[in-house]
C-alpha cells in the first residue's frame, strides 16, 4: 500500500508540471475575483473582465428598470450578477436559491441574428426571470417561489423573458415556420418543461412560448403578464387555473387559437417560396444535420462537418471520397463548421472544442495531416475558431475570442506566430473569414457594436477594412468564387436566410434562392460551376444541397413580419433615463463575507425507531467556494446530525464533514423482538481531482481521496446477553481510501434510461491500520467497468458491467459486505461475503421515443425501454454466517446466483420538470433455487 501511494503522489506531481494535454480542473484557483455594487446589483467578475463587468452593469440597471416597471415587481434585496469568462461557451442561468444571475459572456454572433447584441439579450432574459421568480415569492419566501415554477409551463416561463428582454428575429421565425410545415410543433403538455428533449424540441420550447406569449400580450393588453404572475402567486397550484381565472380560458383553448392566427400567417408567408428539395440537387450524407461542406480544390474529396443524431447533438468531422462515394470521419468531435484545404489537398485546418485551463471548455486549430494520416495540434488555449488557409499555403487567418469582443488573427505556419490583424472595440464580433483566391483581401462576417451584421474586407496586412455587402438586414458568410471573380454569400432581406451572389467589390448583387426555410454555409465547387449550402426546411433533418452558380429568383412573397410577434413592447413602454449607473469602488470578492442561506427544508421522516423531525440547510456563496450542507433529525431521544463543507476555491476540491448516527443492527443476529442500535459517530476529509489526458472532450478522469475517523459503539445493554462471542465490533475504524474513475461518455438526451455510447471504470484501494489509529486493520480494492454498445438498427444497445469487491483483515459484522439486488436483480436475499465479483449483460430496446402522456398534469410518461437481463454474482470469505464456525466460506464452496429476466422501463417527470426513471421487472433465479420474483428499482440505468 506504501507503494501504491508513493505511485500517486508521483502521478500528481507529473500532472503538476503544466504538460500542453494534462489539464487540471474544473476550479479556477488563478482566477482574481472582484466586486462592485450598484444601486439593484452585486457583480462579481475576474480580473479580465473588468469593461465588459462595467458594461454589463448599465445593461443590468437599463433592463431592471424596464422589467420591474413592466411587471409591476420589485424585488426586496439586491439580485447578484456573476461574470465568468473561462469557457468557449454562451449562456446564463438564473436561480431562486439566493437570486444568482450567472452570465458565460462569449458572444455568439453565428447562431443569432438581428441588432440585439448578446448581453442586453442574456442579461435582460436572465433578469427577467429572476424578476418573475420575486414576483411568486410570498410570506413563505423562496418555498413559493419554488412551488410557483414548479407549477407554472415552462412555455411562459421562457417565453416571458424572451418577450420581456429580447426581439423576435429570422432565426426564431425560421425554427417556428418549420416545425409548422413539418407538423412537428410542441404540443401544450410537451411544452410544460424540457421533457427529453433534442436540441430542436428545446429550442421550440423557447420559440412556441415566446410566441405564445407575445400574442396573449396582444390579445388581452399590457397588464396581462403581471395580472398572472401576481394571481398565481396567491394560489399556486394549476398555471391553467391561473390563466383560466384571468381569461376564462384555457391552456389548451389559447394554443388552438394561436395556431390558427400562426397558420394563416405562413399559409400567406409560403406564396412565392420555392422549396430547395424541388429545386436543388440533394447530396446525400451519413448525418441527421449536415452543417457544412468544403470542397478540395481537386474536386475528389470533400470534408463535412455534421451531427449524427440531434439526440447527442455532437459535431464531427467526416471525409467523402468521390471515386468510390465513402464516408471516413477524421480527427475528433466537437468540431466547428468552417474547414480550410490545404492548396494540393494534402492537409485540412479546423477548430474543435476541447478542454483547456482548469478543464475549460477552450477552441483550438487543428490540422489533418493526409500524408501522415494523424491530427495535429496547431494552438494551445488561443481561443480560436473559423481558420482558413492562405492560397500559398503558408498562413492561416483565424478569429479569436477577447473579451467581450473578437478579432482576425493571422498564424504564420513557419514560424509559428500570432498577429492580430484587428483591434475592434468592446461588443465587436467576427466570424467566417474567408481569403481571396489571389491572397490580396479577406472577407469575412462582421457585427459591429451597433449590432449591424455586414460583409466585410480587409488586406492581410490590415489595411483597407471596409463594408462590401451590407442590405440593412444581415448579411455573413462570405465565399469567393474560384476565379476569384464572384462572392457567394448569405443575406436575410427576405425575411429568411437566402444565398446571394455579388461582385467581388460587392456590387451588383442577385438572389440565387428564395426559400421557404433556410440557407446557411455556402461553398463553390473548383470547377465554379454549382454552390452547396446547408438547407433547414423539414424538423428532422439538416441537408446539403447544391445549386446552379447561375441560377437567380424575382422574389414575390406575402407579408414578411407576424403583426403580435415581432415588436418588442416592454422597452418601447418603459424606456429607462438615459443617465449613467452608479457603481461603487471594485474590491477583491471575499467569499466568507457573501456567504448567504439558501435553502431551509424541514424534513419528517418514519424509520425503525419511529419518527423523525429535523431539518436540512444550505449555506453557500455566489461562486461556491465555500458551502455547508447540514442535515440533522431527532426521535426517540436521540440525535443524528451532518455537516459537510466543502471548499472549490483551489485544486483539487476540498471536503470536511463531521457526524453522528443511529443504526438499528437488529438483522446481525435475526433475532426478531431485540433493538440492537449502533451510535457512530464520524469525520472525513477528503479530495477531489478531474483531470483530462489528450483532447477529448467526452473523457474524463478523476482522482480522489479521502481519509475517515470513525468510532461505532452498541448502546443497547442486550449485546452481551444474545451475542455470546459473535460481538459486533466496537471501536476506531479509521480508513484511508484512494480512487480513481474513467468515463467516456457522449451527451444522448436518453442518458438516464437508454445510453447509446460509452464507458466507465472505476478503481478504490483502502487501507486502515494501527498507523492511522485504528483497532480495525484491514485493507480492500474495488473496482467496476461499465461499457455500451450502440447497434445499427433502430436505438438497440448491448450493454455489460462487471466487477469484483476485496476485502482482507478484519470486518464489523453487524455491518456485512453485500452483492444488492441493483447489481444481481430478482433475488430473494442479497448476497453476504468479504470478497464479490458480479456482473451483468443486457440487450435493450427502445419501445416509445416520448409517450407524451401527461397524468392529471402532474406526471409526464415520457421514454419507455425495455431490457433482456442476465446477472450474476458471488460472494465468499468471512460473512454472519461463518461467524460461528470460524471457517470462511471458500469460492468454491460458493457458487454462482444467476438471474435472468426482462425490464420495463419508464421515464416520468413530475410536473415535466424533473426526470425519474422507474424500472420494473421479472426475473429468475438460474441456480440454486430456480425462483422467480418481481422487483421495482427507481434508478437511472447503467
Amino acid at each position: 500500500m506504501r507503494k501504491f501511494g508513493f505511485l500517486v503522489v508521483l502521478f500528481l506531481a507529473l500532472l503538476g508540471q503544466g504538460r500542453s494535454q494534462i489539464h487540471l480542473g474544473n476550479n479556477h484557483p488563478e482566477l482574481q475575483w472582484l466586486i462592485f455594487e450598484t444601486p439593484h446589483f452585486k457583480i462579481i467578475y475576474h480580473r479580465e473582465l473588468s469593461q465588459v463587468a462595467r458594461e454589463s452593469a448599465q445593461i443590468a440597471e437599463s433592463s431592471y428598470y424596464s422589467t420591474t416597471r413592466a411587471l409591476k415587481v420589485h424585488p426586496k434585496k439586491k439580485i447578484v450578477l456573476v461574470l465568468q469568462d473561462t469557457d468557449d461557451y454562451s449562456n446564463g442561468e438564473s436561480n431562486p436559491l439566493g437570486h444568482v444571475i450567472q452570465i458565460w459572456t462569449p458572444a455568439m454572433p453565428k447562431y443569432t441574428t438581428g441588432r440585439l447584441r448578446w448581453l442586453r439579450r442574456v442579461i435582460g432574459h436572465e433578469l427577467t426571470h429572476e424578476i418573475h421568480f420575486w414576483g411568486l415569492r410570498s410570506w413563505t419566501g423562496v418555498w413559493s417561489e419554488l412551488l410557483g415554477l414548479g407549477t407554472t409551463p415552462d412555455w411562459f416561463t421562457e417565453g416571458l423573458a424572451q418577450y420581456e428582454a429580447e426581439s423576435w428575429d429570422l432565426h426564431r421565425d425560421l425554427l417556428l415556420r418549420v416545425a409548422w410545415w413539418s407538423q412537428r410543433l410542441l404540443r401544450v403538455k410537451d411544452l410544460q418543461g424540457f421533457v427529453g428533449t433534442d436540441l430542436i424540441d428545446s429550442r421550440l420550447v423557447y420559440e412556441e412560448g415566446h410566441s405564445l406569449v407575445r400574442y396573449s400580450a396582444r390579445r388581452w393588453g399590457d397588464p396581462f403578464l403581471p395580472d398572472v404572475i401576481a394571481s398565481h402567486r396567491r394560489l399556486p397550484l394549476s398555471f391553467d387555473w391561473t390563466l383560466h381565472r384571468k381569461t376564462h380560458t384555457t391552456e389548451r383553448k389559447l394554443y388552438r387559437v394561436w395556431l390558427d392566427s400562426l397558420t394563416q400567417h405562413y399559409l400567406q408567408w409560403k406564396k412565392g417560396r420555392e422549396f430547395m428539395s424541388d429545386v436543388a440537387r440533394p447530396f446525400p450524407t451519413p448525418f441527421q444535420g449536415a452543417l457544412s461542406i468544403r470542397w478540395a480544390p481537386d474536386g475528389k474529396k470533400a470534408a463535412v462537418v455534421g451531427v449524427r443524431r440531434f439526440d447527442s447533438w455532437v459535431t464531427e468531422l467526416w471525409l467523402f471520397e468521390r471515386a468510390d462515394s465513402s464516408w471516413h470521419r477524421l480527427g475528433g468531435r466537437d468540431v466547428h463548421t468552417q474547414t480550410s484545404w490545404l492548396r494540393d489537398g494534402k492537409a485540412l485546418v479546423y477548430s474543435r472544442t476541447h478542454p483547456g485551463v482548469s478543464l475549460s471548455q477552450i477552441n483550438d486549430l487543428f490540422l489533418y495531416d493526409f500524408t501522415r494520416r494523424r491530427e495535429i495540434q496547431l494552438t494551445q488555449n488561443e481561443r480560436a475558431t473559423d481558420p482558413d488557409f492562405s492560397p500559398d499555403g503558408g498562413r492561416i487567418v483565424f478569429v479569436k475570442h477577447f473579451p467581450g469582443r473578437s478579432n482576425l488573427m493571422i498564424l504564420d505556419r513557419t514560424s509559428g506566430r500570432i498577429r492580430q490583424l484587428t483591434d475592434f472595440p468592446l461588443q465587436t464580433e467576427v466570424f467566417a473569414p474567408r481569403w481571396s483566391p489571389d491572397g490580396r483581401r479577406i472577407a469575412f462576417s462582421l457585427v459591429d457594436s451597433t449590432g449591424r451584421r455586414v460583409v466585410a474586407s480587409i488586406r492581410p496586412d490590415g489595411t483597407g477594412l471596409h463594408a462590401i455587402l451590407n442590405s440593412g438586414y444581415d448579411a455573413r458568410s462570405p465565399e469567393w468564387s474560384p476565379d476569384g471573380r464572384k462572392i457567394a454569400y448569405i443575406d436575410y432581406r427576405f425575411g429568411t436566410p437566402n444565398l446571394f451572389v455579388a461582385a467581388a467589390d460587392g456590387s451588383s448583387p442577385e438572389a440565387v434562392t428564395n426559400a421557404f426555410g433556410g440557407l446557411f454555409n455556402p461553398n463553390w465547387t473548383p470547377d465554379g460551376k454549382r454552390i452547396f449550402v446547408t438547407v433547414f426546411e423539414k424538423r428532422n433533418a439538416v441537408q446539403l444541397v447544391s445549386l446552379p452558380a447561375e441560377k437567380r429568383v424575382h422574389p414575390n412573397f406575402g407579408p414578411l413580419t407576424i403583426p403580435w410577434t415581432w415588436e418588442n413592447h416592454t422597452v418601447q413602454r418603459f424606456s429607462p433615463p438615459r443617465k449613467p449607473t452608479a457603481i461603487s469602488r471594485p474590491v477583491t470578492y471575499l467569499s466568507r463575507k457573501n456567504l448567504q442561506s439558501l435553502i431551509w427544508i424541514p424534513l419528517v421522516q418514519k424509520d425503525d425507531r419511529g419518527y423523525e423531525a429535523g431539518f436540512f440547510h444550505y449555506l453557500a456563496d455566489p461562486l461556491s467556494e465555500h458551502a455547508l450542507q447540514s442535515t440533522v433529525t431527532a426521535g426517540n431521544r436521540r440525535l443524528s446530525a451532518n455537516f459537510v463543507y466543502t471548499n472549490t476555491q483551489h485544486m483539487p476540491t476540498l471536503s470536511v464533514g463531521i457526524g453522528q448516527n443511529y443504526t438499528l443492527r437488529s438483522d446481525f443476529l435475526n433475532l426478531s423482538g431485540v433493538d440492537f442500535w449502533e451510535r457512530s459517530r464520524s469525520a472525513f476529509f477528503g479530495f477531489q481531482l478531474p483531470f483530462s489526458v489528450g483532447t477529448n472532450e467526452h473523457a474524463r478522469h478523476q482522482i480522489s481521496g479521502e481519509f475517515d475517523w470513525q468510532v461505532s459503539r452498541p448502546i443497547t445493554g442486550k449485546w452481551r446477553a444474545y451475542a455470546w462471542r459473535l460481538r459486533p465490533f466496537r471501536g476506531n475504524n479509521n480508513r484511508l481510501a484512494v480512487r480513481y474513475t474513467f468515463r467516456f461518455q457522449l451527451p444522448d438526451v436518453g442518458i438516464s434510461i437508454h445510453p447509446t455510447t460509452g464507458f466507465r471504470f472505476s478503481t478504490t484501494a483502502s487501507w486502515a491500520d494501527k498507523l492511522l489509529g485504528s483497532k480495525l486493520q484491514y485493507h480492500e480494492f474495488q473496482a467496476e467497468a461499465v461499457g455500451h454498445l450502440a447497434l445499427p438498427f433502430r436505438h438497440d444497445v448491448l450493454a455489460a458491467r462487471a466487477g469484483g469487491f476485496f476485502h482482507f483483515g478484519g470486518w464489523e459484522p453487524q455491518a456485512p459486505y453485500r452483492i444488492s439486488s441493483d447489481r444481481v436483480r430478482a433475488l430473494p436475499t442479497t448476497l453476504e461475503g468479504t470478497r464479490q465479483i458480479f456482473g451483468s449483460a443486457e440487450y435493450r430496446v427502445q419501445l416509445v421515443r416520448n409517450l407524451r402522456f401527461y397524468f392529471l398534469r402532474m406526471l409526464y410518461f415520457e421514454r419507455i425501454t425495455a431490457a433482456l437481463f442476465a446477472d450474476g454474482g458471488r460472494a465468499w470469505g468471512e460473512n454472519l454466517a461463518t461467524l460461528r464456525t470460524g471457517q470462511p466460506l471458500s469460492f468454491a464452496a460458493s457458487g454462482w446466483r444467476t438471474t435472468v429476466g426482462t425490464e420495463l422501463r419508464v421515464r416520468v417527470w413530475p410536473l415535466a420538470k424533473v426526470g425519474l426513471v422507474v424500472r420494473a421487472g421479472v426475473g429468475r433465479e438460474v441456480e440454486p433455487t430456480k425462483s422467480w420474483k418481481g422487483y421495482i428499482l427507481f434508478a437511472p440505468v447503467f
